[in-house]
């Protein structure tokens, strides 16, 4: 299933930006102690687009500051890598359509496991932000809520299509809470 994407009106030219600057740090722990991700670390981002899915036709945006690297794929039929990775103040997620260099892992069978039905997901925690759709097995990396409403939304990946995005409600699974990544 090829990525669809859809340009939500008020946030459609919305740029989201990554690169340069990154450093390894160790995963916090979560209120029992343990590692919250067994993948991942934190860099910096400084201008640079990040797509919804790793093709560049893909919904992109611009992130810019403190974020979380979580895995790498390859993109659009070439070898070329394409990082993913979590804007860690406004929680826009996306793909870096380059290698951050950071050594991260593979992201297929990160996080827990969910079927879901067709489901639109967003790129940032907002319903205002760019939209794509996913359906059938994803990966739910972490959880937040959203708009100041106390909702929780889960970030999920599709290894599928490859389409990045937060779901506007609670997949049920036991994802650890976005700002600790």
């Amino acid at each position: 299933m090829r990525p669809r994407t859809l340009f939500a009106s008020a946030f459609a030219s919305l740029l989201l930006f990554a690169g340069a600057t990154s450093t390894a740090v160790a995963a916090p722990e979560n209120a029992s102690g343990h590692p919250a991700v067994d993948f991942g670390t934190h860099m910096t981002i400084n201008a640079e687009t990040v797509y919804q899915c790793n093709w560049t036709f893909c919904n992109s945006g611009l992130m810019e500051g403190s974020a979380w690297a979580g895995c790498q794929t390859t993109g659009n039929g070439t070898s070329a890598r394409w990082d993913l990775v979590l804007d860690r103040s406004s929680f826009v997620a996306g793909f870096l359509p380059r290698s951050t260099g950071l050594g991260l892992p593979s992201c297929p069978n990160r996080g827990h496991l969910r079927t879901l039905g067709a489901t639109t997901v967003y790129q940032c925690n907002w319903t205002f932000c760019n939209a794509g759709s996913i359906e059938g097995a994803v990966r739910v990396l972490c959880h937040t809520t959203g708009n100041g409403t106390g909702t929780r939304w889960d970030l999920v990946l599709d290894e599928s299509s490859f389409v990045v995005g937060f779901v506007p409600r609670s997949t049920g699974a036991p994802a650890e809470n976005c700002a600790n990544l």
